[in-house]
C-alpha cells in the first residue's frame, strides 16, 4: 500500500494503535478488506487515474466498537470516509465517536476542486451530532501555521508558523466550522509531517482535528516518528481519554501572601505582636512568627513595592481617573462606529431608491 500520510488515534494511552486514517492509498471505488481480525475500508475515485483515496484501518477492538454502533460506513466524494464508534469509558458509560479520514486536494489544485472537497467535509462535520466525538485525521495539504491572536482559537502556539493561501483558507474553514489542530496545543521536539524533495524546506501539513470543546479529552497528540512507513510523511498519533463525562476542575482558591509591608502600619503590627505572644508555646519562635504573620498579613493581592505604598492613595485616584478614561475612549469610538454602520446604510437606501425610480 502507498501512503501519503497516516494518522494514528491511540485509545486510553495504550501502545497498540486503535485506528488508522490513511490518505492517498491509490485505489478505486468501496470497498473493504478483512485480514486477521483487522478491517481496512476504502475510498477513491470510480474511474480515471487511481491517485488519492481514503481508507480507515480498524484493530479487532476497533472492529468491536464499529460493530456495536452499528457497523455504518459514510462516503462524502471520493475524499471523505468515516464510521463511527460506540465506545465504554471505564464505568461502562457508551460514549460515541466519529472517525474521519480526509485528504485534501494539493495546494496547486484549483479554487472549484478544493471548494468542492471543503463542501464534502462540510456536508460530513454536520452530519456528526454533538453528542459524538468527532476525530477527523486529515493530510490537509495546506500549511496553516501557528495561533498570531489571541482570539485565534484554531491553531495552538506551537507548530511550524510557515502559511501558505490554502492554510489560510483552510484555517478559516476549521475556524466556521468550530474545529481546532490538537497538535498545535503541545510543545514538542518536532512538528514535520513533510519535507519537500528539492528545497528540503519542512512543513507541517497533517493534522488531527476536532471541534474545540471536546480539546479538553486530547492527552497528547505529536509526530510518530519512530514508526517508519514506506511514505513521503511522517506519520502523526493522538492519544484521546475516554469518558463519557470528564469531571470539571474546582476552581484554584485565591492564593494568600504574607504582605510584610503592612507592618510599617501601626495597627498591623500591634496585631502581629500579640499574635506571636498568643501562638502556641510548643512552637519553635520561627514557626510561632509564621503562624502569626499567615493570620495577620496575609492578603489575596500582590504586594507592591515602597515607591507605589508611600503614595498609594494619589496613586489609586489616578489609576482610576485613567481607566475610566478609557472606557469613556472606547464607548466613543462603538458610538462612531454604530454612526458609520447608520450613514452606510441610509447611503445604501438611498442608492437602492434612486435605482428604482
Amino acid at each position: 500500500m502507498t501512503t501519503s500520510s497516516r494518522s494514528y488515534w491511540l485509545s486510553c494511552g495504550k501502545v497498540v494503535v486503535f485506528a488508522v486514517a490513511v490518505q492517498e492509498t491509490w485505489r478505486k471505488g468501496q470497498l473493504s478488506v478483512e485480514n486477521h481480525g483487522f478491517v481496512m475500508l476504502c475510498n477513491g475515485v470510480t474511474s480515471g487515474a487511481c491517485r488519492g483515496g481514503v481508507s480507515i484501518v480498524m484493530s479487532p477492538q476497533a472492529v468491536e466498537a464499529w460493530i456495536a454502533a452499528g457497523s455504518s460506513v459514510m462516503y462524502f466524494g471520493p475524499r471523505i470516509i468515516a464510521v463511527k464508534f460506540k465506545l465504554l469509558d471505564c464505568k461502562n458509560r457508551k460514549m460515541a465517536v466519529r472517525f474521519v479520514s480526509a485528504y485534501a486536494p494539493v495546494s496547486t489544485s484549483g479554487q472549484k476542486v478544493r471548494n468542492e472537497y471543503l463542501d464534502e467535509l462540510q456536508k460530513c462535520i454536520i452530519s456528526c451530532s454533538d453528542e459524538e466525538v468527532l476525530i477527523i485525521g486529515t493530510d490537509a495539504n495546506a500549511s496553516m501555521g501557528t495561533r498570531t491572536s489571541a482570539t485565534d482559537h484554531v491553531l495552538g502556539p506551537y507548530g511550524i508558523s510557515k502559511q501558505n493561501v490554502a492554510g489560510h483558507l483552510f484555517r478559516d474553514f476549521c475556524e466556521t466550522m468550530n474545529l481546532c489542530s490538537a497538535a498545535t496545543f503541545f510543545t514538542k521536539r518536532s512538528y514535520t509531517t513533510w519535507r519537500h524533495m528539492r528545497s528540503k524546506f519542512h512543513y507541517q501539513l497533517d493534522h488531527f482535528l476536532v471541534r474545540r470543546m471536546h480539546l479538553n479529552r486530547v492527552v497528547d497528540a505529536c509526530v510518530y516518528g519512530a514508526l517508519v512507513l514506506d511514505s513521503d510523511h511522517t506519520p502523526i498519533r493522538m492519544k484521546l481519554r475516554v469518558a463519557r463525562n470528564l469531571k470539571h476542575k474546582a476552581g484554584r482558591p485565591a492564593t494568600l501572601r504574607v504582605n510584610r509591608g503592612l507592618l510599617k502600619c501601626p495597627t498591623a503590627q500591634s496585631n502581629f505582636l500579640d499574635a506571636v505572644e498568643k501562638a502556641d508555646p510548643s512552637l519553635s519562635l520561627p514557626e510561632r512568627v509564621r503562624c502569626a504573620a499567615k493570620a495577620t498579613l496575609s492578603a489575596s493581592y500582590r504586594a507592591q513595592p515602597g515607591w507605589f505604598q508611600q503614595c498609594e492613595a494619589d496613586l489609586l485616584k489616578l489609576i482610576a481617573a485613567r481607566n475610566a478614561a478609557a472606557r469613556n475612549f472606547r464607548g466613543l469610538n462603538c458610538c462612531e462606529e454604530k454612526n458609520r454602520g447608520s450613514t452606510a446604510s441610509i447611503k445604501k437606501g438611498k442608492s437602492k431608491g434612486c435605482t428604482h425610480c
